[in-house]
């Protein structure tokens, strides 16, 4: 059973039509830099030997071999400030910040991005893609240059991530601080922002975890410029303290259509709105609690990237049918792991040659989908992955697994974003 099914998602994976989100128009903000990318066990560290914590902050090279420590044996993800740390390894750079990955993406995939970060230098500019377009005001109204045509700051802010493999694949994020970073639009913009709205399909959020200074306030006039758009918009949600989390579910997730999160990050908005549950959500628990906060955060849509599946839960009335939001994540799923195969984001032909009988890929979580199955009496859906329960929508996946990937951070982003934009096309 188990084999036949795993033969039937093999080839849902390779009959997804990879063209489905071509110029799809995609806004997306507000975070963007530049990712220092190291594989651990090519650096000289020692961690065997350290005993592991987290810190608030990286101010040693002592503290990060703690926290890496800690990563590993856990197998969690964390993203912690950098500090004053001065050890500079040696790793490939690229762009980073959710926005920026996905605007590079999407431009490489066949969808037209419309990017937008309220500091650009010269420096970010030249690791993202020049089909990548950045609005600006002109004459009263919106226009878009090249994005690299529109540098403003000399500010560039630099993430090192340590990348490791311990069980599961996992990363350590030491984040660089952009002094004056707001998530939101500058006021030419903002006195435009229907003008905008209106020249987008969807939109994709991100960065509200790195604001700077007066938190509240800052987040506060991003609330303001979201009531205005209407598009739909995706909010890939970061977790990075309590304070910051609290602010955006209080201001900004009431404003968009849908949210984006790991295993790690539920559980920390399951923590901050009392619900309780299993440290390892399987799939029954996972729609579950994907359900509770539907309602709790008053939101349409919920996308869940579980450790052996991926979960969307949607309002009985959101405006896709069961069947094409499983499809889309299938080609958000697809999109990834050929970024994990080659470690660079994929173009349009690299989808059109993607093949899930790859001897490097092996799929999981089929299981959960049986049991999901089972459990609440739905014919077919370990077969299916789709169905319409309990007034909601839900659609799931079992996820391909590369065995040695080139690349493992941003997937995430890549999957959500796709996925989204493709429900949106």
């Amino acid at each position: 059973m188990q084999r036949a099914l795993k033969g039937e998602w093999l080839d849902k994976y390779n009959e997804i039509d990879s063209e489905r989100i071509e110029n799809t128009i995609v806004l997306t903000a507000y975070n963007a830099n530049i990712d220092v990318i190291s594989r651990v066990e090519d650096l000289n560290l020692e961690i065997s030997e350290v005993n592991p914590k987290l810190h608030e902050k990286i101010n040693t090279k002592a503290q990060l071999e703690q926290a890496l420590k800690y990563c590993m044996e856990n197998e969690e993800n964390h993203e912690i400030d950098k500090g004053s740390l001065e050890y500079e390894p040696e790793g490939d750079a690229r762009i980073g910040g959710q926005a920026g990955i996905v605007a590079n993406l999407l431009s490489r995939i066949g969808s037209k991005p419309i990017f937008y970060t309220p500091l650009l230098s010269e420096e970010l500019t030249s690791v993202l893609d020049n089909e990548v377009s950045y609005p600006k005001t002109g004459k009263n109204r919106i226009i878009e240059e090249k994005v690299n045509e529109c540098a403003n700051s000399t500010r560039t802010k630099k993430n090192l991530i340590f990348e490791f493999q311990s069980g599961r694949t996992g990363r350590l994020i030491l984040s660089d601080t952009l002094k004056g970073f707001g998530p939101y639009f500058n006021s030419d913009l903002e006195d435009n922002i229907s003008e905008l709205d209106a020249k987008i399909d969807c939109g994709f959020l991100s960065g509200f975890h790195n604001v700077t200074g007066n938190k509240e306030s800052k987040i506060k006039k991003s609330e303001r410029q979201l009531k205005a758009i209407e598009s739909p918009l995706h909010l890939e949600f970061a977790y990075k303290g309590k304070e910051i989390a609290e602010l955006m579910l209080d201001f900004i997730v009431p404003e968009v259509d849908s949210i984006g999160v790991d295993e790690n990050e539920i559980h920390k908005i399951l923590e901050i709105k009392d619900i309780e549950a299993s440290e390892d959500l399987d799939l029954v628990e996972g729609f579950e609690k994907c359900s509770q906060l539907l309602e709790k955060l008053n939101i349409s849509r919920i996308h869940f990237h579980g450790f052996s599946y991926h979960l969307i839960v949607a309002e009985e009335g959101y405006s896709l049918e069961s069947s094409k939001i499983r499809d889309s994540m299938l080609l958000g799923e697809m999109t990834a792991i050929q970024e994990a195969e080659t470690g660079k984001i994929p173009s349009k032909r690299t989808l059109e040659k993607f093949d899930s009988q790859d001897e490097n890929l092996s799929l999981k979580g089929i299981e959960q989908l049986s049991k999901f199955e089972e459990v609440h009496d739905i014919e077919k859906f370990g077969s299916k992955g789709f169905a319409e329960i309990e007034g909601k929508k839900v659609a799931a996946i079992p996820i391909l697994i590369h065995q040695d990937p080139e690349k493992t951070v941003g997937m995430g982003d890549i999957i959500s974003a796709t996925t989204f934009t493709s429900e949106n096309s």
